[in-house]
């Protein structure tokens, strides 16, 4: 019996590795034809619909806004059945629940819609057939940019924070997530090398200005002056403090920073590339390592100011 059910785990695990190739192999001959990211991800999830017999598939990640506003957004949909009612996997309580879970940093393996949705929900999903559900979580500092590069709405670059889910009829193969994972990952790793990642950073800075509601005037961001949220008497405190930052540009810009330099200044001793200094930034003042106040004292809106980072020189 035990050789058995290790036969069919064996099993599940080379049909799941097939799919995995096979995706990832011909998005390598069509990444060409692409124009953003999300017509990778819209392409992923049709070929994984296709493919894994899954009913459907979304992609939902956390935007940023200008506002400073986070939230979460459905990024990409792909449904099996064209008849399937949009509304029935596109509303408010499922956005709510995908956006928790990516709070919390949380994966869900597939289960009975019974166990994660309210008893008038799961009676609807089952109703079309949809009886699983499950949700794969992943984030690096890797920065998306919005919807088709669309800024026009106040969205700004966003540390990567995604929410893989699916909606199955039958019981999926216990590998169903990991290989999503896995296919998600090396689709990450495909757009950047074919320039999808993108992000169009102002670049005349002279014009980069920001209003200060606390004086009337304007203030270049680049003059701003980030601090540390904890006391740091020595050089010491700070390696030690700061190695519990994982990311290893954040942990450098951390380092660099003395309550006394300017954004400005930090981008150019830093010499990181636009994007890094971006994420690096954006890493320190979410995690509340930093605040950025004016060169006054006044305290910035810190997460507003990230539209407006200067541009690093690079080496």
């Amino acid at each position: 019996m035990e050789n058995r059910k290790t036969d069919v785990h064996n099993s599940g695990r080379r049909i799941m590795g097939n799919h995995q190739l096979a995706i990832i192999t011909r998005l390598l001959q069509v990444v060409e034809t692409m124009e953003n990211l999300d017509d990778l991800f819209s392409w992923l999830a049709d070929t994984v619909v296709q493919r894994m017999d899954v009913q459907v598939v979304q992609l939902w990640t956390m935007q940023a806004y200008v506002s400073g506003q986070v939230g979460c957004e459905l990024r990409t949909i792909t449904c099996q059945s064209p008849s399937l009612p949009q509304h029935i996997v596109i509303n408010q309580p499922l956005a709510h629940t995908v956006e928790q879970l990516l709070n919390k940093q949380q994966s869900v393996a597939p289960q009975s819609v019974e166990n994660v949705f309210s008893r008038y929900y799961n009676k609807l999903l089952m109703r079309y057939n949809l009886n699983y559900w499950g949700c794969h979580f992943m984030s690096s500092n890797v920065l998306l940019p919005p919807i088709k590069n669309d800024s026009s709405h106040g969205k700004v670059a966003t540390p990567l924070t995604l929410g893989a889910t699916v909606f199955l009829q039958h019981p999926p193969s216990s590998r169903l997530l990991p290989t999503l994972a896995h296919i998600l990952e090396h689709g990450l790793s495909i757009a950047r090398n074919h320039g999808l990642l993108k992000i169009t950073v102002p670049m005349k800075q002279e014009l980069e200005l920001i209003q200060s509601p606390s004086t009337g005037k304007h203030a270049i961001l680049r003059e701003f002056i980030p601090y540390r949220t904890k006391a740091v008497y020595t050089t010491e405190h700070a390696l030690i403090y700061g190695s519990t930052i994982r990311d290893k540009d954040a942990r450098r810009l951390y380092l660099e920073i003395d309550g006394h330099k300017t954004i400005g200044e930090l981008a150019s001793i830093t010499q990181l590339n636009t994007q890094e200094f971006y994420a690096a930034l954006y890493l320190l003042l979410t995690q509340s390592f930093i605040q950025i106040f004016e060169s006054g004292g006044l305290h910035s809106e810190s997460l507003q100011s990230l539209r407006y980072l200067p541009a690093p020189r690079v080496k």
